[in-house]
């Protein structure tokens, strides 16, 4: 990345139009993991953007979009945690959340435990993993809300994911701003997993960025599913 020459206080205007919960603190504790990113990048190469405005309005930013949204119970689990987003970015924001962090890679796994000790996050968990590896969670367990961003095309992520969502539980699934074809190709992992789209928000990005979607997805009603069973059984 090459050296910064912007500030998250620039973006106070977008952050207050979003309804982000971004207080002096937890702007301070995202600017140090900035920091982190831009040293552990030079040597390991933890993300492909080459600017740190980019890294700041593309990764960072648009990590933020599901804070205000996010219900205060339960557990969340991000997939796919990468260099941390959008996982750090929310615990930062939402310290009255668990986040439990999934990623195979080593290497950002260390990087991700480095970061929750340095930014002194103790809701953060990192479990080395794959997703497709570890057991479905109980009938009437699971996350409350499941993250993934820029990990597998939508249909991958739904088969992954949905194993360890709650009955109640919301996935969210960050997208580019034509996501019907997306959508399209994912109906039947959709149909599979018992899952609906209950929501398509919109948003744009600082500068010129093109406009952004954020799919949050929920579980069918039970009895719905028990009649779409019985229907498929009489044909």
């Amino acid at each position: 990345m090459k050296k910064p020459q912007v500030r998250l206080e620039d973006y106070a205007s977008w952050v207050k139009a979003m309804n982000i919960p971004l207080t002096a603190r937890r702007a301070d504790l995202l600017r140090r993991y900035l920091d982190e990113l831009w040293e552990w990048n030079l040597k390991f190469n933890l993300v492909g953007v080459s600017s740190y405005r980019r890294v700041l309005e593309e990764l960072l930013l648009d990590s933020l979009v599901p804070a205000p949204y996010l219900s205060p119970r339960g557990d969340i689990l991000d997939v796919g945690s990468g260099a941390g987003f959008p996982a750090i970015p929310l615990a930062v924001c939402r310290p009255d959340l668990h986040m439990n962090l999934v990623e195979p890679s080593a290497r950002k796994a260390a990087f991700l435990r480095h970061c929750a000790r340095t930014l002194g996050l103790d809701t953060v968990r990192v479990q080395e993993a794959r997703i497709e590896d570890l057991p479905p969670a109980p009938a009437h367990g699971g996350y409350h809300v499941v993250t993934a961003r820029a990990v597998a095309p939508l249909e991958k992520i739904i088969g992954w994911c949905a194993p360890h969502l709650h009955p109640d539980g919301r996935m969210f699934c960050f997208q580019g701003d034509r996501p019907d074809r997306v959508i399209t190709r994912s109906r039947q992992a959709m149909s599979d997993a018992g899952l609906r789209i209950r929501e398509r928000g919109a948003h744009h990005l600082p500068g010129d960025r093109p406009r952004r979607r954020l799919l949050s997805l929920s579980r069918l009603p039970e009895d719905f599913i028990q009649q779409k069973g019985s229907g498929a059984a009489g044909r």
